[in-house]
């Protein structure tokens, strides 16, 4: 197999081995300090996969900025988790073993590149640093000479394999560059871009440090399912490097002459979803996983290739590895487990390391409180009776991707769902039946959207960093090209608007750490940005009387602010020890609700008495995994929680005490 990653969300590739020395608890290498949960389990979501060159050992790589070693033959977990990147930012993108076993290289999203003793698991050297922004893939040549890099920030980096010295680098593309892949031979490389090509590259002369330039682009552009220009996001080389295999938002997987650069027979289609990583298992078999849950097997020496399928409904799955015989294939992703595969009889092997999940993203009570509406990852909405924890009503399925809000119209007749594929939808409460075609204008992830208190507007805040404002005169018109006004401000990501109760104003919270405030009607900035927290700002929300602004952030505080001039009121509340994902206020507007949003120890819902700002009672304890949501209903009588532990849990609004929970 020739090295390659997949998908920006890490990738798989060969590997080295030996053990690893356990930490003692609390000691992180470097700057990261997060805590980490012992569990067997993954404790998060694992986002990429690789075997040692031993095939003794997978390493998997984590969310929460920790790395772990596996049994390859039994799945069991080997130690203890190692905490390797900043546990808030150092989302573990890409791990990989050099070719002598001696070394492990991890990638993240903290902008850092650790190259760590493949036995001690300490640092070998200080991080590499050098990209601005993500770092998605770190692979070896195959030789082990040469480490490549590449990231959100277009280019491609190389360091010496061995001590980690900067060794060069190419701006390669014009947009992310999500994965990297040496041919076998070593003498080719191949990148993967969010700007939908792939990039054959050769070195200048035959030096192994001489410089890299680009020698083919392949054809073949396509045009994404969500509206993007068809973002690459996989590649492998076949072992005997006459063939490359590339992946895309289409949701095909493209072969070509890895030499020529030309196109070998039709793509091939049978993914419903993004494909994110590939990997040949020898030169006629390929192995694909996807976000639709599914992993095939393709017959890729055919030439019309035909895919059985090896594993389904999983859960997106960001990451798969064939280990150095050949026989076993691990795979990782959304729902925190770590799979083995045997590959010759095609089924699965070892313990399960994880357990599907059908994670909420978002809640919103009907404003009779009668309904609950839930939003999960898999992009479906569903109803459900709060009072008895039963589903009512089908299911709502629409969103090609992860569906990431949920919103009732004031009057409760519409429900608006907002998400990962850039549309806000509108739905009948009733029948479940979608209310006109998706709104769509947003050029990337639609994180939140919010009736105003009239109902006839929706405003929505995109990763796009923008707002946009729809008008909802009449629903039965909406369509793709609809006109809406549109926000900007911020300087990245908006993570949330929310309207004021009297509909004159608008709040937003922003990756860019500020707050701002709207005239809601005019769609002008009524204030400066409001500054105070220190990093990504989270939520915002009115208290019910619109006086007060709430917003929580990546900083563990919780601040309020004047409604109306922006004004810090009081001093942050303090009590999370992780970041805070969502707040909520009671309807009558003297409780504050904050989610604990890591997944590191916290993990709890906390109440605070917004007059004194202090905290009432204990927090509210017992989801197993980061809180995505927190919601009170209108009638006061409930507050609603929900959680990556793939649960939705109601709690007595007054007493904290927990009543159901809904799965």
């Amino acid at each position: 197999m020739g090295p390659g990653t997949g998908g920006g969300r890490g990738g798989g590739g060969g590997g080295g081995g030996g053990r690893w020395r356990e930490r003692p608890e609390g000691r992180a290498p470097q700057d990261a300090q997060a805590e980490h949960t012992a569990a067997g389990s993954p404790s998060f979501r694992v986002q990429a996969v690789a075997f040692s060159p031993s095939g003794e050992v997978v390493a998997s790589a984590n969310r929460d900025g920790t790395i772990r070693l596996w049994n390859a033959t039994t799945g069991a977990p080997i130690g203890r988790p190692i905490p390797v990147h900043d546990g808030r930012m150092g989302h573990v993108w890409s791990i990989t073993y050099s070719p002598d076993g001696a070394r492990v290289v991890t990638a993240s999203r903290d902008a850092t590149i650790r190259m760590l003793d493949a036995r001690s698991g300490e640092a070998l050297r200080a991080p590499l640093t050098g990209h601005a922004g993500d770092v998605f893939a770190a692979v070896f040549s195959p030789d082990g000479a040469t480490l490549a890099s590449s990231g959100k920030d277009g280019t491609i980096r190389f360091w010496d394999g061995a001590t980690g010295d900067a060794a060069g680098v190419v701006a390669a593309h014009s947009k992310s560059v999500y994965a990297i892949g040496f041919s076998p031979d070593g003498l080719a490389l191949a990148s993967a871009s969010e700007d939908g090509r792939v990039i054959l590259w050769a070195r200048a002369t035959g030096a192994a440090h001489a410089s890299w330039r680009a020698v083919r682009t392949l054809d073949a552009a396509v045009e994404s399912l969500l509206r993007r220009p068809g973002a690459r996001h996989a590649i492998a080389f076949s072992p005997d490097g006459s063939r490359l295999a590339t992946a895309s938002h289409d949701f095909r997987i493209c072969l070509w002459d890895a030499r020529s650069g030309e196109g070998v027979g039709p793509p091939l289609v049978a993914h419903t979803d993004v494909v994110l990583s590939l990997v040949f298992v020898d030169d006629a078999r390929l192995v694909s996983s996807s976000w639709d849950g599914s992993i095939r097997i393709w017959d890729a020496a055919q030439a019309t290739p035909a895919s059985r399928i090896l594993g389904d409904h999983l859960g997106p799955i960001y990451s798969i590895a064939r280990s150095p015989d050949g026989g076993t294939l691990a795979s990782a992703g959304w729902d925190f487990a770590l799979r083995l595969w045997d590959l010759d009889k095609e089924k699965p092997k070892g313990e399960v390391q994880g357990r599907p999940l059908p994670v909420a993203s978002a809640l919103a009570f009907s404003p009779d409180s009668s309904t609950l509406a839930v939003a999960y990852r898999t992009g479906a909405l569903r109803l459900w009776d709060p009072a008895v924890g039963m589903p009512r009503g089908p299911v709502l399925v629409g969103h090609v991707d992860a569906a990431l809000m949920a919103a009732f119209s004031p009057d409760g007749h519409v429900l608006a769902s907002s998400g990962f594929d850039h549309t806000i939808r509108l739905w009948s409460a009733e029948s479940g039946a979608p209310l006109g075609a998706p709104l769509d204008g947003h050029t990337d992830v639609v994180r939140s959207a919010v009736f105003s208190p009239d109902g006839r507007t929706l405003a929505s805040a995109s990763r796009d960093a923008t707002v946009r404002l729809w008008d909802l005169a009449t629903l039965e018109e909406t369509s793709s090209t609809m006109p809406s006004r549109v926000l900007r401000g911020h300087k990245d990501a908006v993570r949330c608007v929310a309207y004021s109760p009297d509909g004159k104003r608008l709040a937003t919270a922003s990756k860019d750490a500020t707050l701002r405030l709207w005239d809601a009607i005019a769609g002008e900035p009524i204030t400066p940005p409001i500054t105070g927290h220190r990093l990504f700002v989270r939520w915002v929300a009115f208290s019910p009387d619109g006086r007060l602004v709430a917003s929580a952030s990546d900083d563990g505080d919780v601040r309020l602010w004047d409604g109306v001039t922006g004004a810090t009121v009081g001093d942050p509340l303090r009590g999370h020890t992780d970041w805070v994902q969502c707040i909520a206020f009671s309807p009558d507007g003297e409780t504050l609700a904050s989610a604990s949003g890591h997944p590191g120890a916290e993990r709890a819902v906390r109440l605070w008495d917004v007059r004194t700002r202090m905290q009432r009672g204990a927090p509210l304890l017992g989801h197993e995994a980061l809180i995505t949501w927190v919601a009170f209903s209108p009638n006061g009588a409930w507050l609603a929680s929900s959680s990556q532990d793939g649960t939705v849990r109601i709690w007595d609004a007054r007493t904290g005490l927990a009543l159901r929970t809904l799965v």
